[in-house]
């Protein structure tokens, strides 16, 4: 038995297993063992997080500014929003606050927007995300 720490994922997912291959650090001559474990070495492991409430997922190109969403108000006028970002993987990112339940986010790639902009909005299939 090895004690370690996660310090990274490597960036694909093996399409036959599904499998994310994890790089731990494993400090040499700790808890009894004189070598580290073989490279590629299959584990079982148990790894700690922690649970997230309230997550809004939105397409990565919702995002403007690195921290800013464009939300529609109920007069159909755009407004910016700072939000906090929990994480952006891939096609993805991850809001943790800044976003009330039933507001609508603009996710369309506008190429100039102002503040208070009157839209007209188009409601996507939210099955899709």
């Amino acid at each position: 038995q090895w004690l370690g720490r996660i310090v990274r994922t490597e960036a694909e997912i093996d399409a036959a297993s599904r499998m994310v291959h994890a790089v731990a650090r494993i400090r040499a001559g700790e808890d009894g063992h004189t070598m580290p474990p073989p490279v590629g070495l299959f584990v079982q492991a148990e790894i700690e997080g922690r649970l997230v409430d309230n997550v809004t997922v939105l397409p990565r190109s919702a995002l403007r500014n690195d921290s800013q969403v464009l939300v529609m108000d109920e007069d159909r006028r755009l407004q910016y929003r700072t939000v906090e970002i929990l994480r952006i993987y891939r096609d993805e990112v991850y809001i943790v606050e800044g976003l009330s339940k039933g507001e609508v986010v603009c996710i369309s790639p506008l190429q100039t927007v102002v503040s208070g902009m009157l839209v007209s909005p188009v409601y996507p299939d939210i099955s899709e995300y």
